[in-house]
């Protein structure tokens, strides 16, 4: 059952808005793919924008794999760069591990490459 989809017929709606608001559109661990088929993690909600969280980003364009994480905030366009998420995946199908501390300890953010 998706809550957002359901809101107001079998969800009360302020408890989905709640719910959402507590969790986010995409809880932390979703793993998700952009509209550019990148693969990414979701690290860290968003209170301001639910749809728009801080993600690890696993994978480049291509699909490979990236070495380390590289840290987004698709609330920042700069940072975005036009991704949005086009749908969440399944970790297990995917073969995703999910690893928060490796996003933490060796995530590429992006404010160290405006230096």
């Amino acid at each position: 059952m998706v809550p957002h989809k359901n809101r107001g017929t079998e969800l009360d709606e302020r408890f989905v808005e709640l719910f959402v608001s507590a969790l986010g559109v995409y809880p932390v661990g979703s793993v998700v793919e952009f509209n550019n088929k990148e693969v990414a993690i979701v690290y860290e909600p968003n209170p301001g924008n639910s749809r728009k969280p801080v993600l690890g980003i696993l994978t480049m364009v291509n699909g490979k794999p990236r070495a380390a994480p590289f840290v987004c905030n698709l609330a920042r366009r700069s940072e975005a760069e036009g991704r949005e998420v086009s749908k969440v995946l399944n970790p297990e199908k995917v073969g995703v591990e999910v690893m928060m501390e490796l996003i933490k300890t060796k995530g590429e953010r992006t404010e160290r490459l405006r230096r």
